[in-house]
């Protein structure tokens, strides 16, 4: 049959075997994938199944079981629920503490920061700080970071190396 010819009856009857391939191919296509649901259940093991089979049960329970509202029940009446109130006193949070104790008393450091400082009147090595090592005394130290400082200059975000703000030949 040429494209360009129509004949009257021909043109539905061709849609309508259409229309029924079509329904046939989906009915396949959904069989198959129905083979493939199958045989996914088939290959899993025991233990599985019964885990999604007690799932579903209890999610469809859940679904359909009553809600129950809690009900407000008081058997005190009004006047018995002020005078509670008023007699309730609250717990302190924490518990009272005596004036000497250890944690009140503050330790009271005397001289400069250091790496030896004076705690309590006692000489001590500090290591609280990085300096430690008393390094920040040194004077050999103290002049090779102000050498440093007036070569490279200092940011507020992080070193100049890093960022390229500068260029320096190595």
């Amino acid at each position: 049959m040429d494209l360009g010819e129509d004949v009257g009856g021909d043109r539905e009857e061709d849609e309508s075997s259409g229309l029924g391939q079509d329904i046939l191919l989906y009915g396949k296509v959904m069989l198959h994938i129905g083979n493939l649901v199958v045989l996914f259940f088939f290959k899993a093991p025991a233990y599985h199944l019964i885990l999604e089979g007690i799932l579903i049960l209890w999610i469809v329970r859940l679904l359909f079981s009553k809600t129950y509202k809690l009900q407000e029940r008081s058997d005190l009446t009004e006047k018995e629920k002020e005078e509670l109130i008023e007699e309730w006193q609250p717990e302190p949070l924490v518990p009272p503490i005596s004036k000497d104790h250890p944690a009140l008393n503050n330790n009271i450091v005397s001289g400069p920061p250091t790496h030896n400082i004076v705690v309590n009147d006692r000489r001590c090595i500090n290591f609280a700080s990085f300096n430690f090592l008393g390094l920040l005394d040194n004077e050999k130290v103290k002049n090779v970071a102000l050498a440093s400082l007036k070569k490279y200059g200092v940011g507020t975000c992080g070193p100049r190396g890093f960022y390229g703000t500068f260029v320096e030949k190595y």
